[in-house]
This record gives C-alpha cells, sequence and structure tokens, in this order.
C-alpha cells in the first residue's frame, strides 16, 4: 500500500515511475505535484484502489495500466500525461471518470480485447489522443460520455458488433474523427448528443436496420458526411434536432413509414439534401429549416419550412409562421387541396420561390402577410369559385420592391371574376384579378384510367405548351381524334405524324397525365351566348360520323346534340341525351354523332327546354398499351383508346387493328379474343340498349370454334356463346377487364385449351415438331400470341422453327388437317 500524501510535492524524480507488483491501493494525492519524470506510469494488475488525485500535477510520458479495473476518477484531472495511454490486457472495466479531463496525452489509445464496459465519461474531455480510436469487440457497454470532447482523434471510429446501445454523448464533441461512421448492426439505440459535434467525418453515415431510436441532436453539427442518408426500416423515434446541420448529405432522403415520431428541428439545415420524404402517418414538426425540400405523405398539420417544399396532399393546415424566411425555396409553390387554413405569415418572405403560386378551391381562409414579400412570383392561381376570408397583406409586395413590375397577376375562375374583384377582403387587390378557366385532372399514377375529354375556351388556336400544367415534365397523353380511317387518334408527342397540332376551340381532346394537375387557361375568351361546330362525316371511314368536341365557352354550356362523356374513373363513355339537360362544364369535351355530311353541333350558354330523348349510341373503350411514353413506334403506342360503332354490329373490340379486343385472364395468362384464321377477331358486338344494360354478342357464323364459354365472374353465369350468343347485363363499362373470362378451344372433347398430345417441343431456341409422315405436308401449321395475332402460317408442319424474334410469353400452336385439329400451348422463354 502507498499511503495517501505519501510522495506529495516531491522534487527531482527521472525517468519511469513503475509500481510494483505488491502494491494494491495507492492512496489520496500519494504523487501529487511531483515534478520531473521523464518516462511513463506503469501500474500492475495487483493494483485495486487508486485515491483521487494521487497523480495529479504530475508528467508522464506515457501511461500504461494493467489494473483488472480501473477505479472511477482513477486519473481523474491528471493533465500532466503525455505520449500513449495503453490499457493493459488484464483490465476489464474502465470505471466513472477514470481518465476525465486528462488533456494532457498526445499520442495514442489504446485499449484491448480484455475491456468489456467503458463507464460514463471515461476518456471524458482528453482532447489530446491522435489517430483512429478502435474499441475492442469485447466491450459491450460504453457510457454517457464516456469519449465527448476528445478532439484530437484523427482518424477512423471503429465500434463493434458487441455494442448494443450508444449512450448520450458517448462521441459528442470528437471532431477529429474523419472517414466513415458505420453504426454496427448490433446497434438498437443512438443516444441523445451521441455524435454531435463530430464535424469530420469525410465519408459515409451507415445506420443499420437494428437500430430503432435516434436521439435528439444524435448527429447533430456533423457537417462533414457525404453521400446519402438512409434511415432503415427499423426506426420508430428521430429525435430533436437529431441530423441538424449535417449540411454534407446529398440525394434524396425517405423517412421509412415505420417512423412515428419526427422531433423539432430534425433535419434543421440540412442544405445538401435534394428533398426528403416522409412515409409515416405520426409526424410533428416545429421547425424552420433550410433543406432543399419537404415532401410529407401522410399528416395532418406541416409547420416545418425546407426549400423547394411539396407540401403533402394530407395537410390541412399550414401554421402560422410555418415557411417565414425560407429563402431557399424555388420554383412553384402549390398548395395542396387538402389545405383549408393558411396562417398568418406562413410564407412571409420566401423570395426565392420564382414560378406560380397555386391556392386550391378547399381552402377557406388566408391568414395576415401570409405570402408577404414573396417578390419574385410571377402569377398567382386561385381555384375557389367563391371568394374566401383573406387577412390583410396577403399578396402584398413590401418596401421598396413593390413596383407595378412585382405586383403580380392574380388569376381566379371566370364565372368568380366580378365576386372577387368586389369582396371585401380582396378590395386591395382589384386590379390585380383577372380572369382564369381550369379543369382538375386526377393522375393515373401506375394504374390505368383517368383519361378526360378536354376542350379549350380560348377563342385562339391555342399551342399545348402555352396551357398551363398540360405538357409536363412527367408523363402524359393528348390526342385529337380523326374519324378517318387508319387516324383514329393521332398523338400530340409526334409532330411529324400530326402536323398543326393546336387546341382549337369548339374541339374537344383526349387527355391524361401521371400526376394530378390543373389545366389552367388564360388569354382571350370565347364570351359569346352560342356557338355554332361544324361535324365531319366521312361515310367510308370505320368510324364515320364520330366527332370529339368540346365546350368552346369559359362556363358551363349545353348542346343540342345527345353526347357522350368521360365517366368519373376516366376508362370509359357514358351517355347523355339532350332530354336531361346536363350542362357540359367549362374545358370539357364531349362526342357526338353526325349522320351525313354538313350536320353541326350548337352549343350554348342558355339552359335548353327538356327534348326528346334521341337514344343511346353503342360505343366500347378500350384501354391503350402503354401509357405516358415518348419513345418507340407510334403503331404500338396508344393509337386508339376508345372505338365506336353506329349500327347493330360492332365488328371488333380492339386497342388497334393489329390486337384482339379484350384482355381475358386465363390459365394466369391474359388471353384475347382470338381464334379465327381470317384476321385473328371473333366478331363481337357490344351494345348499350339504355343506361346501365349492355348487351355482348357473338356472331357464330364466322367463329372457327367448337368450344367458346363467355364466364361472368360477377353473376357466376357461364353462357356457351356457340348455343346463346347474346348476353345482357348491367353495370358499368370498367366492370370489362376483371369482370368477364373467356374461354375457347378448337375441340370440344378436349375441353378448352388443350389438344390431343403434345406435338412440339422447345430446345435450345428452337420448336421442334414431331414426325407426323406424309400427312405433314397436307397439314397447315399456325402459332398464335397471347393477343391473338398469328405470328407464324406454314400450308406444311416444318421439322423445326427458331424462336428467336419470339417475345417471352405463351403461345397456342394449331395443326390443321380437314377435320382433324390438334392444339397445343408453348411457353417460350
Amino acid at each position: 500500500m502507498i499511503d495517501g500524501y505519501a510522495f506529495k510535492s516531491c522534487r527531482g524524480f527521472t525517468g519511469s515511475l513503475t509500481i510494483p507488483n505488491s502494491v494494491t491501493t495507492i492512496g489520496i494525492n500519494a504523487f501529487y505535484d511531483c515534478s520531473g519524470f521523464t518516462g511513463s506510469l506503469t501500474i500492475p494488475n495487483s493494483v485495486s484502489t487508486i485515491g483521487s488525485g494521487a497523480y495529479s500535477g504530475c508528467c508522464f510520458n506515457g501511461l500504461y495500466v494493467d489494473m483488472t479495473n480501473i477505479p472511477n476518477n482513477a486519473f481523474s484531472g491528471c493533465s500532466g500525461f503525455i505520449g500513449n495511454l495503453t490499457i493493459g490486457n488484464s483490465v476489464t472495466t474502465i470505471g466513472y471518470n477514470a481518465f476525465g479531463g486528462c488533456s494532457g496525452f498526445n499520442g495514442k489509445l489504446i485499449i484491448p480485447n480484455s475491456v468489456t464496459t467503458i463507464g460514463v465519461s471515461a476518456f471524458y474531455n482528453c482532447s489530446g489522443f491522435m489517430g483512429n480510436l478502435t474499441i475492442p469487440n469485447s466491450v459491450t457497454t460504453i457510457g454517457g460520455s464516456a469519449f465527448e470532447g476528445c478532439s484530437g482523434l484523427t482518424g477512423d471510429l471503429v465500434i463493434p458488433n458487441s455494442v448494443t446501445t450508444i449512450s448520450s454523448s458517448a462521441f459528442s464533441g470528437c471532431s477529429g474523427l474523419t472517414g466513415d461512421l458505420v453504426i454496427p448492426n448490433s446497434v438498437i439505440t443512438i443516444g441523445n448528443y451521441a455524435f454531435r459535434g463530430c464535424i469530420s467525418f469525410t465519408g459515409r453515415l451507415i445506420i443499420p436496420n437494428s437500430v430503432t431510436t435516434i436521439g435528439n441532436y444524435a448527429f447533430n453539427s456533423c457537417c462533414g458526411f457525404t453521400g446519402s442518408l438512409t434511415i432503415p426500416n427499423s426506426v420508430t423515434t428521430i429525435g430533436d434536432v437529431a441530423f441538424g446541420g449535417c449540411s454534407g448529405f446529398n440525394e434524396t432522403l425517405t423517412i421509412p413509414n415505420s417512423v412515428t415520431t419526427i422531433g423539432n428541428y430534425a433535419f434543421y439545415n440540412c442544405s445538401g439534401l435534394d428533398a426528403i420524404i416522409v412515409e409515416t402517418g405520426n409526424t410533428v414538426y416545429d421547425s424552420r429549416g433550410n433543406c432543399n425540400a419537404l415532401i410529407i405523405t401522410n399528416t395532418n398539420e406541416l409547420v416545418l419550412g425546407c426549400k423547394n417544399s411539396m407540401i403533402p396532399k394530407s395537410v390541412s393546415t399550414i401554421a402560422d409562421y410555418a415557411f417565414s424566411n425560407c429563402v431557399g425555396f424555388a420554383g412553384d409553390l402549390v398548395i395542396p387541396n387538402s389545405v383549408t387554413t393558411i396562417g398568418n405569415y406562413a410564407f412571409y418572405r420566401c423570395i426565392g420561390l420564382t414560378g406560380r403560386l397555386i391556392i386550391p378551391n378547399s381552402v377557406t381562409s388566408i391568414g395576415h402577410c401570409a405570402f408577404l414579400g414573396c417578390t419574385n412570383f410571377f402569377e398567382a392561381m386561385v381555384l375557389n369559385t367563391i371568394p374566401f376570408l383573406i387577412e390583410w397583406g396577403v399578396f402584398e409586395i413590401e418596401g421598396e420592391k413593390k413596383s407595378e413590375e412585382t405586383e403580380y397577376p392574380i388569376y381566379v375562375p371566370y364565372e368568380s371574376l366580378n365576386d372577387y374583384k368586389t369582396a371585401t377582403s380582396w378590395s386591395d387587390y382589384e386590379n390585380r384579378i383577372f380572369p382564369m378557366a381550369y379543369t382538375t385532372v386526377a393522375g393515373y399514377g401506375e394504374g390505368e384510367g383517368n383519361y378526360r375529354f378536354i376542350a379549350s375556351p380560348l377563342v385562339e388556336n391555342t399551342d399545348p405548351t402555352t396551357v398551363d400544367n398540360m405538357i409536363t415534365e412527367t408523363a402524359y397523353d393528348l390526342y385529337r381524334f380523326d374519324q378517318s380511317e387508319n387516324a383514329e387518334w393521332q398523338n400530340y408527342k409526334y409532330p411529324e405524324n400530326t402536323p398543326n397540332f393546336f387546341l382549337a376551340n369548339g374541339q374537344g381532346y383526349l387527355y391524361a397525365n401521371a400526376e394530378d394537375v390543373n389545366v389552367i387557361f388564360k388569354g382571350e375568351f370565347n364570351v359569346d351566348d352560342t356557338k355554332e361546330v361544324g361535324l365531319a362525316y366521312d361515310a367510308n371511314a370505320e368510324f364515320a360520323g364520330w366527332n370529339l368536341v368540346g365546350n368552346p365557352f369559359p362556363v358551363n354550356a349545353y348542346a343540342n346534340k345527345s353526347y357522350y362523356t368521360m365517366n368519373e374513373e376516366g376508362s370509359a363513355i357514358e351517355p347523355n341525351s339532350v332530354s336531361s339537360a346536363t350542362a357540359i362544364p367549362a374545358c370539357t369535351g364531349v362526342m357526338v354523332m353526325a349522320e351525313a355530311e354538313g350536320e353541326t353541333v350548337v352549343f350554348s350558354t342558355d339552359t335548353p327546354e327538356a327534348a326528346t330523348n334521341q337514344g343511346c349510341l353503342q360505343i366500347t373503350v378500350a384501354q391503350a398499351n402503354e401509357r405516358g411514353t415518348s419513345t418507340g413506334s407510334v403503331t404500338a403506342l396508344d393509337k386508339a383508346i376508345v372505338s365506336f360503332n353506329a349500327g347493330d354490329r360492332l365488328e371488333k373490340f380492339v386497342f388497334n387493328k393489329e390486337n384482339a379486343v379484350i384482355s381475358i385472364p386465363q390459365g394466369g395468362k391474359d388471353f384475347a379474343i382470338a381464334c379465327t384464321e381470317h384476321q385473328g377477331e371473333v366478331p363481337l358486338n357490344f351494345k348499350a340498349t339504355k343506361n346501365g344494360e349492355y348487351t355482348l354478342t357473338i356472331h357464330s357464323e364466322a367463329v372457327e370454334l367448337d368450344y367458346l364459354h363467355l364466364i361472368d365472374n360477377l353473376t357466376g353465369a357461364d353462357v356457351d356463346l356457340l348455343v346463346m350468343p347474346t348476353y345482357t347485363f348491367t353495370g358499368k363499362m370498367t366492370d370489362y377487364a376483371s369482370r368477364f373470362r373467356l374461354v375457347f378451344s378448337d375441340n370440344e372433347a378436349d375441353g378448352p385449351l388443350t389438344g390431343s398430345g403434345s406435338f412440339a417441343f422447345i430446345n435450345n431456341g428452337n420448336i421442334f415438331f414431331t414426325a407426323l409422315g406424309e400427312d405433314a405436308f397436307n397439314t397447315s401449321l399456325q402459332i398464335v400470341d397471347v393477343q391473338g395475332r398469328v405470328i407464324v402460317c406454314r400450308d406444311a408442319v416444318p421439322a423445326s422453327l427458331s424462336t428467336a424474334g419470339m417475345v417471352p410469353g405463351v403461345y397456342v400452336l394449331r395443326l390443321v388437317n380437314g377435320d382433324d385439329v390438334r392444339t397445343q400451348k408453348l411457353v417460350v422463354r
């Protein structure tokens, strides 16, 4: 035992100080203020107790400690150590504050594999350590503030897989660490302030799927990280300011729907991120940030500001000051149609906004100065048809920047123009209010449907690129209709085939967009009361007499002919007769039919008297093969979306002339109505006898099938179309794709889609045919794809065929020799 104060203030020591193995206890202040040591201090594993201040004031060139447990506060405050600190192989525990404040070290910290626990504040503020910090695999616990303030470390940080929790402030202030920071996949919790102020990391931050909690300020001010930031699906909580000031991250950050809480200022000043996408429904924000973009998908109130903000569709309230002074905003500001309230100063001085401000018809109030100082908007569009309450200063420019040039125009619905100009709360902007007309188009996203018939209310022919939101960067479709042969639908995307494609007043167009858009018309509107629109009629055309026309006015209009409109789902057309006196909304197109040359349809803004019902027309709708693409063969893309028939017979149910009509799910594949030897068609009629009731008719005299059944999946009906060729049902036209199934075969005895045994097989990219003897020369071969197209037609069966050029999928092979017909399915992979 070395008693307390035993060598206090001894002068003249030189060399090293080695404590012998016989010593078990070193008392308090035992070597206090002993000057002169020029070597290292070595403490053996026999020592179990070191009193406080035992080596305070001493200078040693290195420290080697080989105690089993380094006691709490053992070397606390020993600022004279220099060189390396080497922990011996006997040490298992480094106690609380064991080396706290040992600021003189200027070498490496070496921790052996024997250590299992690093206590709270164990190396707190040991600012002189240099090089890498490697924590061995034996360590299971790193205490709070264990390495806080160790700012001299200049290399990599290696945390072992044995650690499950990185405690609060464990590495806070370790500002010299570089390279990647890899959190091991054993860690469940990253504590508060765990890496706060670690500003020198130069690589990636990798958070594993094991982590569930990222604490408050966990990575605050870690501005040196580069690359993307990924929050794994295991995380449920991201604390306040967790990544605040992490400006080096780039790309887009997606926060998964596992996260239920995101704290205040969680991504404050993450200015390198392209966007932040939040997929959670239980998220609370309360900060004003400087990240590039924020997209939230499921939350009720948005109160976080970032650049290029895309506010989510579920937000109902934008709180006071939510985006105040977010100068990094850029582009358009589109308020989603879920928002009802915009708070005071919500977007105050967002001077970076350089596009349009679009306020939806859901908004019922805007607080004072909400857009005050947004000097770079070039126009605002207010979609609500009813003037709502706005407080003072909403659209003011403010100060010296206020001028006629900066006071952007405010567009409101045409029919509400006078209401806005005379509304008390809008009176300050009377001279800035102008009319517009618009139609809302729901995006089809990854699905089908959502087509719209649209029309221009502008007097002059209009280039589609000048109509707001029509020609977008997202996928879109725009067609005009021509009843002439082979030109039913002309695609705007192929100007070489559709010259002079413009929007003409009184004409209609087929439109769809992958995203929700408001197609907005501004300019000189048709303000007449009536307009007569000429109709084309080509007696030789397949769809003779059909015309796609449109409401030529910026207000509701009525037509003097029966017409068809697109249904709500945008997937089928529904009839309207003149007797219903149904208004055609502004910017909306309709289908009408002429029965002779020289006919017209008259549109009027006056409500007509009831007229005689002229009946319903027969019509069928089919979906496109591809949506929103702009490359590839014209004939393969959306050639005809809708086809029509004026008589009692519709010859085919088609996408285009090369494809069969209806898509039929059968045997896990989509089969089509196709098996005749002519053009791969089954003559099929579709007739709307009255609204809601429809009839399918098969013309069996032209069908070369022995088995043809229609299955109605809704009612369970199984109809033998060769015995009962007509089937009448009630429903919507959107039923088709999933409601009906067609089962067919050329040999009734073998059942649907079976043959008389296999006669072909595939090997090494070739189809080989079983030897048929002399019959092969009298037997014809057909290969038909699932869309009913004949791929191969031979008068004699070959020995083999190459599958090169055949699209992978299911094919039907047919051998015909008089009355002997064999069928077989083959799968080309």
